[in-house]
């Protein structure tokens, strides 16, 4: 389907209708009020638990946000001296995720500091100050791979920072990123353009694998 204004709109009116239905508003009236917005939140279509009394009173800005990931105890994340922050321009339509900082992100303090990301970047008109880019996990995991636990643990803090962005296209790096957000690995997600309400934002998704692939794949064919 060619997305044009008329059927975005009615894409869109769906989407929020189809929010109330799931969270439980059947009449338009009731004799006794609901507070219908902390029962649930909809997200990418799955229904998400609501989010605790703690949470609702937990970082409120986007730079206390990061802090939180920089500084407080976070699955597979490591020690706050070797996260890596978020980066880039906050308000630009365009947020890249990926997985957690490889060890060279590490020592340059930027995620996704392999070139070969930077021309991926300068292929489609942008460079690493015209987006922000984060990563699920602010840190590398000890062996170096994401548990499926700690996906599940990191999905939500994903799906909390993505809202803070509210961006207009969503570019997943690495298949933990892309399963964390679409459910699927990059591998099935490569190729298409998805669409996925994310609290009534409607984001256009793309998938790629990690540019750590393209140098393991490099290694692996000169041995």
């Amino acid at each position: 389907m060619v997305l044009n204004q008329q059927n975005f709109e009615h894409i869109a009116a769906e989407s929020y209708l189809g929010w109330w239905r799931d969270v439980g508003v059947d009449v338009a009236v009731a004799d006794t009020p609901q507070d219908w917005l902390s029962a649930a939140a909809i997200i990418a279509g799955a229904k998400i638990k609501p989010v605790s009394a703690a949470s609702r009173h937990g970082p409120q800005t986007l730079e206390a946000f990061v802090d939180h990931l920089m500084m407080s105890e976070i699955a597979d994340a490591g020690p706050a001296p070797r996260r890596v922050r978020p980066a880039g321009d906050p308000t630009s339509d365009l947020m890249i995720l990926t997985d957690y900082p490889d060890a060279s992100d590490i020592d340059a303090g930027a995620l996704l500091s392999d070139p070969v990301f930077a021309k991926m970047l300068a292929a489609i008109g942008h460079s690493r100050s015209s987006v922000y880019i984060a990563s699920l996990c602010p840190g590398r995991p000890m062996t170096g791979r994401l548990s499926n636990e700690s996906i599940l643990a990191l999905t939500v803090l994903a799906k909390q920072h993505i809202a803070v962005i509210a961006p207009k296209q969503l570019w997943l790096v690495g298949s933990a990123a892309s399963r964390a957000i679409l459910g699927i690995d990059d591998a099935a997600a490569r190729g298409k353009l998805h669409s996925v309400n994310h609290l009534g934002i409607i984001m256009h998704v793309i998938a790629t694998a990690h540019p750590r692939m393209f140098a393991e794949s490099e290694g692996d064919s000169v041995g």
